[in-house]
């Protein structure tokens, strides 16, 4: 049995969390990345797509294509009642015109207010939570099992003073999931450092 998995389909995000809840997390097609401003800026109806920013995730991860990000749930409306954003790479253009397809693995991120989702969501039959240290107040790799190559990493849950993580991302070859989770790691942190600063 698999434990939550983030889809890296274009049109939808499927979120399995437990046993029985699955939560689907609509976004829209991903933006044509040559299209958009030039300053990532812009300020997200959406609490999830205001925790980092696209430059943000370019220093941390070390991938070039993170651009704007894709709102996804509304606070209330994502897995464990929060709101969902995603960030991808994809094709931009250079400054001859010509398309170039940035790396940017899909970073799915949940952030959840006042719900303690961390500490008290359902942990699937067979599946096991693995301790993280140095990322919020708690933290845990919801690790399962599953049958050849993961293609993401295991869901990773933090709490962090009132408010809950949830994040997962893609593993993208020649990344193996061991780089691709110190990655998501150090994600986290940064976001964690955000929302205790009060997102200055």
């Amino acid at each position: 049995m698999k434990g939550a998995q983030y889809s890296a389909r274009p049109a939808s995000v499927t979120v399995l969390i437990g046993v029985t809840l699955t939560v689907v997390i609509a976004v829209s097609a991903p933006p044509t990345y040559g299209a958009q401003p030039a300053g990532n800026g812009a300020r997200s109806s959406n609490p999830a797509c205001n925790i980092l920013s696209p430059e943000e995730l370019r220093t941390i991860t070390g991938y070039p294509g993170y651009r704007q990000p894709s709102p996804g749930d509304a606070p209330g409306a994502g897995a464990g009642g929060g709101a969902s954003c995603q960030y991808q790479g994809g094709l931009t253009v250079d400054p001859k015109g010509k398309a170039v397809n940035e790396k940017g693995p899909l970073i799915s991120l949940v952030v959840i207010d006042g719900r303690d989702y961390t500490n008290t969501r359902p942990i699937p039959r067979g599946c096991k939570n693995e301790a993280v240290s140095g990322v919020g107040d708690a933290a845990f790799f919801e690790v399962c099992p599953s049958a050849g190559a993961p293609t993401r990493t295991p869901v990773l849950f933090v709490k962090t003073g009132t408010k809950d993580l949830i994040v997962q991302m893609d593993i993208d070859p020649p990344d193996t999931a061991a780089t691709t989770q110190a990655k998501l790691i150090a994600v986290a942190k940064a976001a964690v450092a955000k929302i205790r600063s009060g997102m200055r």
